[in-house]
């Protein structure tokens, strides 16, 4: 299927400076400002595992994500995808399937320069759970590594810039044998305290790092 990383998309929200994710690198801007995102808060404080020793598996993980998106949008075409991604795309059809999903968004960034933070979930959708309809975030993994704690840490991430704490919060682990496994956070308000914690701390590790930048600045206009 190529490189997906080349297709994400960018949005620019209602507000001023204008806000968007920059493809080529997958950071977050306001105007001149970059925005921290939740993957990156995360990996600051060292909460959340990061594969670069694996690029295969990321690339993976990330045709999966495209290739389910092209599905929701009904512009898959299914002689493009490899057998392990069909099954993978059949696991996730089956989930939609049995909890009665809406898709309500796929892949839309999220702004919140208040925060300095920013992100995009794999999801926003409507879902039957426990014979009620709700709104829930889920995020789509790949791979054979299990459960992480830092899954939970993610999605919380994501309710605080959307500013929820009513939507359930879940991962969906597709299997390329068109399998998947649920794993659901509740404790919305362990989960948001701990990534808030880290959103303060990348803040003002990112400050020290920006005041640095200016005394070697000053350093040099001197000498």
């Amino acid at each position: 299927m190529g490189d997906m990383a080349d297709h994400l998309a960018w949005a620019a929200p209602d507000n001023e400076p204008a806000c968007f994710l920059r493809v080529s690198d997958h950071t977050y801007w306001c105007g001149k400002t970059p925005l921290l995102g939740v993957g990156q808060i995360l990996e600051i404080n060292g909460l959340k595992v990061h594969w670069k020793d694996a690029p295969e598996s990321m690339q993976f993980g990330s045709d999966v994500h495209f290739a389910t998106q092209l599905d929701d949008e009904g512009d898959l075409d299914e002689e493009s995808v490899s057998s392990e991604i069909m099954g993978c795309i059949q696991g996730w059809r089956q989930f939609k399937k049995d909890f009665q999903v809406v898709i309500e968004q796929r892949e839309q960034p999220v702004f919140r320069p208040d925060l300095g933070a920013a992100g995009t979930p794999d999801a926003i959708i409507t879902m039957t759970y426990q014979k009620a309809r709700v709104s829930a975030i889920p995020d789509i993994k790949t791979g054979s590594s299990g459960l992480q704690p830092w899954w939970a840490w993610q999605t919380a991430g994501y309710a605080v810039l959307l500013d929820t704490v009513a939507s359930k919060r879940l991962v969906v682990h597709l299997e390329a044998n068109g399998r998947y496994k649920i794993h659901w956070f509740n404790d919305i308000l362990g989960d948001r305290a701990v990534f808030q914690a880290a959103l303060l701390i990348a803040r003002v590790k990112q400050e020290i790092e920006k005041g640095k930048g200016n005394q070697d600045g000053s350093k040099r206009k001197k000498e």
